[in-house]
């Protein structure tokens, strides 16, 4: 079950400019989607009674999460939908409640080269979507007029998914959000003409992170090697990956540009609507 609402945020935007610096005026309100978020959240602030066999009250007392993913997506592959439930396995595991998780595509501000629009990136993430049972698509980034920091996207669904939620002061009961990164995103996070170091300090402090291992970076060692992660080692979780995490979106392009067949690196819609829409090939 699922809730069937949508959330528009309201009243936002004053709490996420204090976080994260930026304007209020350069936000559009952009509607995030729920549907997929798991009943608990729900369930969770209602004040009901447990069930009979205590299934129920056991289930509020778990600690909650949302997941979210950030990045460009260009194009999404079957590895970012799987670190996705990589993290969710994990955190379940350990005690956790994974209501749902997140996609969030950046917007044509990032001005990475070769980077395609994100009306095309987004109609890719959504297909890549629909054979999820977990995972969703947050448009409110992609449709952002210039770059948008990742807390600023954590505070904004942080604050959505909590709207209707305890007051702040049963901060135990609230949702938590938590951002699911490759270990090669969490080894940039310590430099400082990457990220802005009180965001990484803010964004460790107050969401956390669930780093998945990629080839050739150790998520722990990485810790281990930088003040700024040993601190807030606590709400790092690192994860191996089930399987060798080597495919990325520069691999499907570099295919697709060579006539090579990607089915096996993207989702099956995603592979269709590349063909279909001709990307990635040579002008």
């Amino acid at each position: 079950t699922s809730t069937a609402h949508v959330l528009r945020v309201q009243g936002v935007l004053p709490a996420l400019c204090q976080s994260a610096a930026e304007e209020p005026s350069q936000y559009q309100s952009v509607p995030l989607d729920t549907s997929k978020l798991k009943c608990q959240m729900v369930c969770n602030t209602s004040g009901g009674a447990g069930g009979g066999d205590g299934t129920r009250t056991e289930a509020r007392h778990a600690p909650q999460v949302v997941l979210v993913s950030c990045g460009s997506f260009n194009p999404v592959t079957v590895m970012h939908m799987n670190m996705v439930e990589r993290a969710r396995d994990h955190l379940s595991a350990i005690g956790y409640q994974v209501l749902g998780a997140f996609l969030s595509p950046v917007n044509d501000g990032y001005g990475k080269p070769g980077l395609l629009e994100a009306r095309h990136r987004l109609a890719m993430c959504r297909r890549a979507c629909e054979e999820s049972e977990l995972t969703v698509v947050d448009e409110w980034e992609a449709r952002q007029a210039s770059f948008v920091h990742t807390l600023a996207v954590l505070d904004r669904i942080h604050l959505a998914v909590n709207a209707f939620g305890p007051d702040e002061s049963e901060s135990e009961s609230r949702v938590r959000v938590m951002l699911v990164c490759g270990s090669d995103l969490l080894a940039t996070m310590p430099r400082p003409g990457v990220w802005r170091q009180e965001q990484v300090e803010t964004l460790l402090s107050n969401y956390g992170v669930v780093c998945i291992d990629r080839n050739g970076t150790d998520g722990a060692a990485c810790i281990q090697e930088h003040d700024i992660l040993r601190r807030h080692q606590d709400n790092i979780h690192v994860v191996a990956p089930q399987q060798a995490n080597v495919v990325s979106s520069t691999q499907v392009r570099r295919g697709v540009l060579a006539g090579e067949c990607v089915q096996h690196l993207v989702p099956s819609a995603v592979a269709e609507y590349i063909a279909e829409h001709r990307l990635y090939q040579a002008s």
